[in-house]
């Protein structure tokens, strides 16, 4: 049956964990304010596309510091139910704007805790609560991965958006700079895969880092039967949530 997302979430102030931000000093664990914060700009986050087809579901609780400007300073996970939805949580958190906690009259830091539900719902339910399979940043990046492998047209200026300058890659048994190899690939000299093949799989993943994670694609040559070459490409999130690869390591059984 093909179900799809729907999203509920409450708010509850005090969460004992110290903070990662290391820019200012973030707020005590427990803070008696006479204002509350309060929602002001909610975003629902994406349901992982392996998660809706497995059929899994569950809620991961994300600890917010809030600053005096009612802007998320920091986000973390608290708890989790299940991994996958850490990455989609943690991001709509980010996005997440509060009119700030008060002492009087004045505006102060303070750590809030948001549980994200991700719960199936019925067929009928679908057209109304469906979610893309990927964030749109992923999506983009995801095109851009569909591009190298399967040899469609993408600059230059635009591959390098997706990578840091610094990243390597393990291609045919050796360690090269990645972006040497994937201009090349992108000049059709086939460097990271051989002409001619599709993506049949893919799978995106959150590592235990919030901002770390990795996709895994494997491609077939298109239009008849072959062997599987599996890619694996890590990536580090930007401030803008944008997946930046670290290392992409490429795997030719039939070569």
């Amino acid at each position: 049956m093909n179900r799809a997302l729907m999203l509920a979430f409450t708010i509850h102030l005090c969460v004992p964990l110290a903070a990662q931000d290391t820019t200012r000093t973030p707020p005590s664990d427990f803070i008696d304010v006479d204002v509350p914060p309060a929602v002001i700009h909610r975003v629902e986050p994406y349901y992982p596309e392996i998660a809706q087809r497995a059929g899994v579901e569950g809620k991961v609780w994300v600890k917010i510091w809030i600053d005096t400007a009612g802007i998320a300073r920091d986000v973390l996970v608290l708890k989790s139910d299940a991994e996958i939805f850490n990455a989609p949580a943690l991001e709509a958190a980010r996005k997440f704007r509060f009119s700030p906690a008060r002492i009087g009259n004045r505006p102060v830091d303070i750590w809030v805790s948001v549980p994200f539900k991700f719960a199936l719902v019925a067929k009928s339910d679908t057209a109304k609560h469906a979610a893309p399979w990927y964030s749109p940043v992923e999506q983009r990046f995801f095109n851009v991965m569909t591009a190298l492998l399967e040899g469609g047209t993408l600059s230059a200026e635009t591959l390098m958006v997706f990578v840091t300058p610094h990243a390597t890659a393990i291609v045919g048994g050796s360690q090269k700079r990645l972006t040497d190899v994937m201009e090349e690939q992108r000049a059709g000299k086939h460097s990271l895969e051989e002409g001619g093949r599709k993506i049949v799989t893919s799978e995106s993943r959150a590592l235990d880092v919030s901002d770390v994670g990795y996709m895994v694609f494997g491609t077939q040559p298109a239009g008849k039967k072959g062997k599987t070459h599996y890619h694996t490409v890590v990536f580090k999130r930007a401030a803008d949530g944008t997946p930046r690869i670290i290392h992409w390591h490429a795997w030719h059984a039939s070569r």
